[in-house]
Order: structure tokens, then sequence, then C-alpha cells
């Protein structure tokens, strides 16, 4: 759906940090919602800042832990979660097949391993964010009955889907199976060998003066 806006006026390039109406002049929507978006702006900044990308709160207020539930099938947890400084929110625990602004296709990956059983195949599960325009036509109750019922203005909603794609159509046929084959020579190559007695034995350190070809001096720490 689409609002009926006179027209949208920030931009978070002019480094606005608020509106100050004039008396007796012209009210329109414009300056409103410019006064909306420079706040919300700041505060989703501000959480990205504090939180990071993406990030959940400490305790049991962290929400959207994926995890297997006792019918075999797999759980959203409830909770709040950061994306981007976006708040999300999930009122109440649910399934992953039973999300509610997630409608699964009948080729969804997860929903065809939960129902054709076990799998090789790995999935990158990720939660899916974005803002979406309500009306009147949506949700009756944003109109004002004490004016007849006329829809005076609109609203926004954040709307999550907890979504999963197969590893092998990230990193291409085969992709997972040599992830891991890369990943396990990776850390026997990086896997530590026993020092001889001799070197394990601790020895003081001194300083020593060395030139650099630039001409500057560097400080370098090392054994007799």
């Amino acid at each position: 759906m689409k609002g009926d806006f006179s027209r949208v006026t920030f931009d978070p390039a002019n480094s606005f940090s608020r509106v100050l109406m004039q008396q007796g002049r012209v009210s329109i929507d414009a300056d409103s919602v410019e006064q909306t978006d420079i706040l919300l702006h700041y505060l989703r900044t501000l959480a990205t800042d504090i939180i990071g990308p993406y990030g959940a709160p400490s305790g049991g207020a962290g929400g959207f832990q994926i995890s297997a539930d006792k019918e075999g099938g797999l759980s959203i947890s409830a909770g709040r979660y950061y994306v981007d400084g976006i708040l999300v929110e999930n009122a109440q625990p649910c399934l992953y097949t039973t999300q509610p602004y997630y409608p699964l296709m009948a080729n969804d990956p997860i929903k065809v391993l939960l129902e054709d059983g076990e799998s090789d195949e790995g999935y990158w599960v990720y939660l899916d964010v974005w803002e979406r325009l309500i009306t009147s036509i949506e949700d009756d109750s944003i109109r004002e009955k004490a004016l007849g019922g006329p829809d005076t203005s609109a609203r926004t909603k954040v709307i999550w889907q907890v979504k999963a794609v197969s590893l092998d159509e990230i990193l291409g046929a085969g992709g997972l199976a040599a992830a891991k084959k890369t990943a396990a020579k990776a850390t026997k190559a990086g896997a530590k060998k026993p020092l001889p007695k001799k070197q394990m034995m601790r020895k003081p350190l001194r300083k020593k003066r060395q030139r650099k070809k630039s001409g500057a001096l560097r400080l370098i720490l090392a054994r007799d």
C-alpha cells in the first residue's frame, strides 16, 4: 500500500537535528514526518554505534534464538533483537514453519528438510528485517472514530522473517564439504608443535634498537 504524503524531505546528509515550527505559517505533513525521521535516524544510529550491526540484550530479554523443539521442528524464541539499530520484537515463541510474517513456500529448504528427514546439507539461517507501510485498509484501528472514521494518518511496522538458504547455493556445489576440508587443514597447519626443552626455558628479555630503511627507530624485544 501507499500513503498520501505531500513530500518526504528527510535526508541524513543534511545533518538536521530537529524541525522548528514557526507561528503564523501553514502546517503541512512533511514537517512532522521529517521530525519523526530525524529522531528515528538518531536513535537507530545510536543503537548501531553501541550494539553493533546486530545483537540481542543479555538475560532473558534476548530473542530469536533458533533451537530444536520436542517434535523435531525449529522454534524461534520470543524477545528482542537489533539489526542495524532497528528494534525487532517477537511477542511469543513460534515455530519456523508458523512465523507470523512469513508464509513459507513449498520449496523452502528448512520446510523440505523437516518433512523429508535428515540431510547432510548445511543451511545458513538469517533474520530479514524491514519496515512496511500500514494503512487503515490493513488495520482499521488507525481510523479516527471521533470524526466518523477518516484515515488521518498511516503507520509503519517492522516486519521480520527468519529465512534459510543452502550453503551449497552460497559456496557452490559441494561448497560445505570443501569449506570443512579447508577449515580442517587450517586447524591442522596452525597447531603448535611442542618446543624443545631448551627453547621452552624462560630467558630474560633485552632491548635492541634497529634502524629501519626510512631512518626511524623502532624498539624490538629480543632474546639472547
